[in-house]
């Protein structure tokens, strides 16, 4: 069959200049089977004939099933799966795919959920940025999550990072974060046969890796070069993806990958279990708003809600296991948010509302302080007014100094420093408050202050 032999070497001859995001012993392991003597008697022809005619397969791994749409995302991962891998019995997947059923999935009224399963050693570096993207982008729009069933490495991992959480079985292997490429020296083995490789370049690094001419020290400082941008590249995706510091990421981006239980204590995953169990948690979440990027889910309301009584010693013990990381970053965010309101951190944790929710609840909070404050200032006006000019005038100005040069003066310059800031009157309040903590220690004092009787 020279046809399918031509279209192997062809095939392998492009592969063996790409830059891989892939576990290196599954790599090798495809090598084997494409370099491996085709058994004609296995090969269906119709399958041939079919592949050639195609050139590129589209294959869809989308599935639908009460509200949730499952995207299957196995085997080798590619740009383009071509037609060569089906002749192999090849298991892969297509960037290109994957972003066309996440769109498909979108688009669905349907889908009211994306699960994206993963078990793949992961492949090559060209398309995945872009299909990471739009899962990261898909989070704007309807809650998406990753199961990883046994394996999630390279670049499967960067993929199953762009979720808004990751499950995986025990028995998984997560990780194996990098970036190689390979290039064969060959010219020794050709100066022993005799031969001399002469590549006539428009530069140096033109030409590199043909075979029998000698790779230099300059050529591989260059590929490094790249490789290394692409590590950069990967570890940016992960840390935007996980939420974690990009020094965090730098430190787990060895190679290594671990086994399900110790990726979940490394913040590489949130917890271990089957997909049946992961599907029935995520299954109770359903889209209410969209914040700051990331969807803000609470719980159907259809479904009997129970509202959780934060104790926080057990939770630091919690959260020192790595049992709760996800409850333990929402609370570390509200309490460096709300550090001076303990009491309205764990109304807001027990809501389970994220930082941004409770920003805006907060708002609220200060409009009804604001106003009981304007209303008492009234009521204390009243009673002043009662007594002798000279007492009243006293008590006029030392009230009046608090309330108007103290609490109202305080709020002006807030409002108008968020709206010159173009941030949050919230936030303005807060930097407000650190930039003249007098002016906001008056302010505090006036809301506590009760008059006299």
């Amino acid at each position: 069959m020279p046809h399918i032999e031509q279209l192997r070497n062809a095939f392998l001859a492009d592969m063996t200049s790409r830059i891989w995001v892939m576990e290196p012993r599954a790599l090798e392991e495809y090598f084997r089977r494409l370099y491996a003597p085709l058994d004609v008697g296995t090969v269906n022809m119709e399958q041939i004939i079919a592949a050639k005619k195609e050139g590129v397969t589209r294959e869809s791994k989308l599935v639908i099933d009460g509200g949730t749409a499952i995207i299957s995302i196995t085997g080798f991962l590619m740009k383009e799966v071509p037609c060569i891998f089906r002749i192999f019995g090849i298991d892969a997947t297509s960037y290109a795919d994957i972003r066309m059923d996440i769109a498909d999935a979108l688009e669905s009224e349907a889908v009211e959920r994306i699960v994206l399963k993963i078990d793949s050693p992961g492949g090559e570096v060209a398309g995945v940025q872009e299909a990471a993207d739009a899962i990261f982008s898909a989070r704007t729009q309807k809650p998406i999550n990753t199961f990883i069933e046994d394996l999630g490495a390279s670049g499967a991992y960067w993929l199953a990072s762009q979720g808004q959480s990751i499950t995986a079985n025990e028995n998984a292997i997560v990780g194996s974060i990098g970036v190689y490429g390979v290039y064969h020296d060959s010219s020794e083995m050709a100066g022993k046969l005799g031969i001399k490789v002469h590549v006539i370049r428009s530069g140096e690094h033109k030409g590199m890796g043909v075979a029998g001419a000698e790779i230099t020290d300059s050529q591989v400082q260059a590929v490094q070069k790249i490789i290394d941008d692409i590590a950069v590249n990967f570890a940016s995706a992960i840390a935007r993806g996980r939420g974690m510091e990009r020094a965090e990421v730098k430190e787990l981006a060895t190679g290594q990958a671990w086994l399900a239980g110790k990726a979940k204590k490394n913040g590489l995953i949130d917890q271990v279990a089957m997909l049946k169990d992961a599907l029935s948690g995520w299954a109770v979440s359903e889209i209410k708003s969209l914040e700051g990027g990331n969807v803000v889910v609470e719980k159907d309301q259809e479904k009997e809600v129970k509202v959780e009584v934060v104790d926080e010693t057990a939770l630091k013990a919690e959260v020192a296991e790595g049992v709760r990381s996800e409850d333990a970053k929402r609370l570390a965010g509200l309490k460096a948010e709300f550090a001076e309101e303990p009491d309205f951190i764990l109304e807001q944790y027990s809501k389970g509302a994220t930082v941004e929710a409770a920003k805006a609840a907060y708002s609220d909070v200060l409009k009804t302080r604001l106003e009981e404050t304007e209303k008492e200032k009234a009521e204390l006006e009243k009673k002043l007014a009662g007594k002798t000019a000279e007492e009243g005038a006293e008590g006029v100005d030392s009230q009046e100094s608090v309330a108007e040069g103290g609490e109202t003066d305080f709020v002006k310059a807030a409002i108008a420093l968020a709206e010159e800031k173009g941030i949050t009157k919230t936030a303005a309040m807060q930097k407000l408050a650190a930039e003249n903590p007098e002016m906001f220690d008056t302010w505090k004092a006036g809301q506590k202050r009760v008059p006299k009787k």
